[in-house]
């Protein structure tokens, strides 16, 4: 009863149906079950008329025949009632676009609220009303003209067009009804018009659009269904534009090996998807046995921009970001690539790729003489990493404690200081 009685103060109900809704609940609190179902069947049938009075002509009507019904149901008289439910009954050519599980759920509670007119035999208690209660917050939406789907294609549309919707306005409202609205094997077409509206240039999405995606997960009724919209490869675009707005939602794909492996073997190419991958890491989303790979390959391929010490460009890595990716061997397998196999000075695109690791590691971890000879060779060698080379330099004119520690271990191992950190150093 609470449930019921506050799924009607979240809706824009009519006067009178939100009376007659509150006469059935009145009713159930008096123990008269039969007038709560009645009342209650009464209540949903006003819902349905405001919405026939309020909507423009639905497809297979032309618009006198329409005016026609909508004029009958202002009549004021009994047959109201029974214009909607023929309205409903008429498969043919009916205004709502219902499945056909709903309508048969709809007749069983008309023969119901029958049983309670004309006092059938069938018995009718506070289950009854219960789950016709149920069945009216679940299946509401979807006895709107021309159809849940299209009604919420509609309010999709109508939110974010900037001369009918201000800029801002909270999208949940609209969200909150898909469950109730949308027949599942339809999601996917209200998904594919949500992608059309929020991603520009098959590439970006905003953070108000990226939210409402977010948003949409927290809805179990919906949430497999949009997870196989996600997982299909078709939708890429849109999936690397959200998750790299919204790194944490990777956690909803733990079921979906081929999907995470797909993701950062395929399609990560932005420094964006270090916080994806750091999503997939924390929420154990890799399997043991590829995390090396894994690891080779964010450090290969992908510009380590995240790990910036000065940047006011991206987010702060933070010390738990940290701490996940030593657990699982990642910077000890760039110890090893960066310096001992030294491709820092092997090769110049890699060295500037991960120029913000490279200092990253040294803050991180301190200098020994494997890194110091790799940096010198790096400032030494014909096609050196310049933008690399650059980091460093600044990098030490900032630290100064560790550009002292980088002189002492070239000194120790004589190998001899690049000119151009001997410059800096006077």
């Amino acid at each position: 009863m609470n449930s019921f009685s506050e799924w009607i103060n979240k809706q824009e109900f009519d006067e009178e149906t939100i009376g007659l809704y509150r006469e059935g609940i009145s009713c159930y609190k008096g123990e008269a079950y039969r007038a709560a179902l009645m009342f209650t069947f009464l209540g949903f049938q006003s819902m349905v008329r405001e919405r026939v009075l309020l909507s423009p002509v639905p497809e297979g009507y032309i618009e006198g025949e329409w005016n026609h019904i909508k004029q009958e149901l202002l009549n004021g008289d009994e047959t109201w009632e029974q214009q909607i439910q023929s309205l409903i009954k008429n498969k043919k050519k009916s205004p709502f676009k219902l499945s056909e599980d709903v309508y048969e759920q709809y007749i069983f509670w008309k023969n119901r609220r029958n049983d309670c007119a004309h006092a059938k035999g069938n018995y009718i208690s506070y289950p009854h009303v219960e789950a016709f209660w149920l069945f009216i917050e679940s299946n509401s939406y979807k006895f709107t003209v021309n159809g849940g789907k299209n009604y919420i294609l509609r309010e999709l549309e109508d939110h974010f067009d900037i001369h009918k919707t201000p800029t801002g306005t909270d999208i949940l409202p609209i969200l909150v009804k898909i469950p109730h609205a949308v027949e599942k094997k339809d999601l996917t077409e209200i998904f594919d018009k949500m992608s059309d509206i929020t991603l520009r240039d098959n590439k970006y999405i905003d953070d108000d659009k990226s939210a409402m995606w977010k948003k949409m997960f927290n809805y179990v009724d919906i949430q497999e269904s949009l997870i196989r919209y996600f997982v299909d490869e078709e939708n890429s675009s849109l999936v690397k534009a959200v998750l790299r707005k919204e790194p944490n939602l990777i956690k909803y794909f733990n079921k979906e090996d081929g999907f995470i492996r797909r993701l950062w073997i395929k399609e990560f190419s932005s420094y964006l998807d270090y916080y994806i991958f750091i999503e997939m890491v924390r929420n154990s989303l890799i399997p043991q046995n590829q995390l090396d790979e894994a690891c080779k390959k964010m450090i290969n391929s992908i510009d380590s921009e995240v790990f910036a010490y000065n940047s006011f460009l991206v987010e702060e890595f933070s010390e738990i970001d940290f701490i996940n990716l030593q657990q699982i061997g990642f910077f000890k397998l760039f110890y090893e690539m960066a310096f001992k196999d030294r491709k820092i000075v092997k090769s110049f695109n890699w060295g500037n790729q991960n120029k913000d690791l490279v200092c990253y590691y040294i803050k991180k971890y301190g200098l020994d003489e494997v890194m110091v000879k790799a940096i010198n060779s790096s400032f030494l060698t014909t096609y050196n990493p310049r933008h690399l080379n650059s980091s460093i330099v600044e990098f030490y004119e900032h630290n100064k404690e560790i550009w002292d520690e980088h002189c002492k271990i070239s000194e120790k191992i004589d190998d001899r200081l690049p000119k151009i950190l001997v410059m800096k150093e006077d």
